[in-house]
């Protein structure tokens, strides 16, 4: 039979087999459906979800003959979620979280320590209103629907510690016995 897996992705699955040479088409089961015919010694599985586990069975086809079907081969479609999360633009109260996106996902759920935060539709998302000095971890799942993949790696975040300006020597100036003026510079 020789079934192979040429390449799973999120949403679809494409497999090959080696030709039957008598066969002028083949009729292709998944999950004891209708079959879909083919041509090409080849099937390409779309509009699945992540995390699909299939299975599949090819019948050759020549003219109103129909050979006998394979055995069900079992597949499953990718679940891994983004990678390689990085900051940027760190702030006192703020930052650029940015990510490897999934293709064919519609949206990105971002969370910190473990809370949702926030929702994008891109590969990225500005984290705002934080406080200085303190670090939290952030991590992003990609949605698909209303499946979401497996979380992406933690990535621990800090904001920059505020820092006080420190004023320059004082001058002192207009002494008298009850005042003094005393100006200086930040």
């Amino acid at each position: 039979n020789n079934v192979n897996i040429v390449k799973t992705t999120h949403t679809s699955v494409e497999v090959a087999w080696e030709e039957d040479v008598a066969a002028t088409a083949y009729d292709v089961t998944f999950n004891n459906g209708l079959p879909k015919r083919t041509k090409p010694p080849s099937f390409t599985f779309t509009g699945l979800k992540p995390g699909v586990v299939g299975q599949f069975s090819i019948r050759p086809i020549s003219g109103i003959y129909k050979g006998e079907a394979t055995p069900f081969f079992e597949f499953s479609t990718l679940t891994v979620g983004p990678s390689l999360l990085r900051s940027s633009q760190i702030t006192t109260n703020s930052f650029l979280l940015e990510w490897i996106g999934v293709e064919g996902a519609t949206g990105y759920n971002v969370y910190k320590n473990d809370v949702f935060l926030a929702s994008s539709k891109s590969t990225s998302y500005t984290v705002k209103s934080l406080q200085p000095d303190v670090a939290a971890d952030y991590w992003v799942e990609a949605v698909f629907n209303d499946v979401i993949t497996e979380a992406s790696e933690k990535l621990n975040v800090k904001t920059l510690q505020e820092v006080l300006a420190v004023p320059v020597v004082p001058v002192v100036s207009a002494v008298t016995s009850v005042a003094a003026n005393v100006n200086w510079t930040l």
